[in-house]
């Protein structure tokens, strides 16, 4: 069944795609409650993200109207 949870966790694992129109970061999140999910981390700079780093899940839109869940880093951690 479905669970809530606490939306955060720590990155795994992390690779920066640069050869994309826009460059953007694939991670691996260990999220508190368990899991492990692929995931995109939004950042001004990508080049601040580092394994071990606090994130924060937030929504995105997708194209047909839905929702993706997204990480950013936690405020006040580099």
């Amino acid at each position: 069944s479905w669970q809530g949870g606490k939306g955060q966790g720590d990155i795994y694992s992390l690779t920066v795609m640069r050869r994309a129109k826009v460059p953007y970061a694939l991670a691996c999140v260990k999220l508190d409650d368990g899991p492990t999910m692929m995931t995109n981390v939004v950042a001004d700079d990508l080049d601040s993200l580092a394994i071990g780093q606090r994130v924060q899940v937030v929504y995105g839109d997708t194209a047909d109207g839905g929702k993706v869940p997204l990480f950013t880093p936690v405020e006040g951690q580099a």
